[in-house]
């Protein structure tokens, strides 16, 4: 049975069909939120390349590697966002958190939490002793504390004097007594519990202002502090906490978070340290053994195919570039026993990308074909025939996800034998 065509507007109409009723094809707000965290994507994909190109030439000074950390962190988030967009314009539904160490979790955030704070503002962190552990979702706190520090840092703007600081510290929530943390649209629990405070010494908000801060329709950012707020009041209250919002006029604004307490074992984090120790040794092999991996990349973005040759090149390899349907037959066609790996953009306007991932495979049956897209794998998926390709590569992605397919579809005997 021949696959379907597929352009551009098939992935922006074509969905998960378990969300019919939500799709982009029914409601234009979140077409146009789909197209639009998609196109956000290509562009962080281009700085995510250019990033990895940069640290692969070896940042001679600390202040050039955290830069470089720091931008790659910032993009990390930034797709976080986007990929909020692509699944429904809206927060998750189910809860999945991990246990975590307060401490650590805010140490992961600082490197973007420092490049937020105004040079004229003082940003002080307070991290009390033997915290207990909470279960959070790591990615949702992060980006919940950035948008706090945000807004305190906007409420300072014109200001020489201006402080934000974080504490962190315990609480014990009693049984029968009446927590601060009970308010707000929360139900909190009892127990014990860390709470995550953000203040700063701006103007404040009005009694009028605080109370109308987290209605729905409640849209108007005033003194740096607006609608992120009912994300950040959601997100915690996901897991089983609770806010509290003081503020007066001219008297600053503090905003705390309770998380409940966990006894479970805190899971480490992995900011991709030991892939990175790994993919080096393996791009030392891929460079000096028999030959160098190699791939065709096809997409319509001169960008990304500039950008993505550029990391290629320094992972040690080759790569084959084509932004037409016609050029990418030819390419193919031409070093069809050279190629390793196909990956293929799964939108390229008005080109069948599953048809013109048939005309690859017929060539050369045994080659893996992976796709490649800014938008979801569930509308890749319901265009592309079930099977049909290798993997799914979301954009944007970093170096380490693009040299884990590398190294499983193109790394030889020998290469393989050195890595290990």
């Amino acid at each position: 049975m021949k696959a379907p065509s597929m352009n551009k507007d098939d992935l922006k109409t074509h969905g998960d069909p378990s969300a019919k009723a939500t799709t982009a094809a029914n409601d234009p707000a979140l077409r146009f939120c789909s197209d639009f965290a998609h196109e956000i994507n290509n562009l962080l994909l281009i700085i995510q390349n250019t990033i990895s190109f940069a640290w692969n030439r070896h940042p001679a000074s600390k202040a050039e590697r955290d830069a470089l950390e720091t931008v790659t962190l910032a993009v990390k988030k930034a797709s976080l966002l986007t990929r909020e967009m692509l699944v429904g314009n809206g927060m998750p539904r189910a809860f999945s958190g991990l246990p975590t160490a307060p401490a650590e979790l805010i140490g992961n955030c600082l490197p973007l939490i420092r490049g937020i704070v105004s040079r004229n503002n003082v940003l002080k962190i307070k991290i009390s002793e033997n915290l207990h552990n909470i279960k959070v979702d790591r990615d949702h706190f992060a980006e919940s504390i950035i948008n706090l520090v945000k807004n305190a840092d906007e409420a300072l703007a014109g200001r020489h004097d201006g402080r934000i600081e974080i504490a962190v510290f315990n609480e014990r929530i009693e049984p029968g007594t009446v927590s601060r943390f009970a308010s707000w649209g929360c139900n909190t629990q009892n127990g014990d519990g860390v709470v995550v405070s953000v203040s700063d010494n701006g103007g404040g908000v009005s009694e009028e202002t605080l109370c109308k801060m987290l209605q729905p329709n409640f849209t108007t950012k005033i003194n740096g502090h607006g609608i992120g707020l009912v994300n950040v009041r959601d997100r915690v209250k996901m897991t089983g906490g609770g806010i509290n919002i003081a503020s007066v006029k001219g008297g600053g604004f503090r905003f705390e978070s309770w998380f409940p307490a966990t006894k479970e074992t805190p899971v480490p984090f992995d900011n991709g340290k030991k892939r990175a120790s790994s993919s080096s040794t393996r791009e030392s092999c891929a460079a000096y053994g028999s030959r160098k991996p190699c791939v065709l990349m096809f997409d319509d973005d001169e960008a990304i195919l500039r950008s993505s040759a550029l990391m290629l090149e320094s992972m040690q390899v080759n790569a084959l570039m084509a932004n037409s349907a016609d050029e990418a037959v030819n390419v193919f066609n031409a070093n069809k026993d050279d190629i390793d790996i196909v990956f293929l953009d799964a939108n390229i306007g008005n080109v069948s990308s599953v048809g013109l991932m048939e005309e690859f495979i017929q060539v050369k049956p045994e080659i893996p074909i992976v796709v490649m897209s800014g938008y979801s794998e569930s509308k890749v998926r319901a265009v592309f025939p079930e099977g049909s390709y290798s993997r799914f590569l979301a954009k944007p992605y970093t170096r380490s996800d693009f040299w884990e397919i590398v190294n499983e579809f193109a790394t030889k005997p020998d290469e393989q034998e050195c890595a290990e």
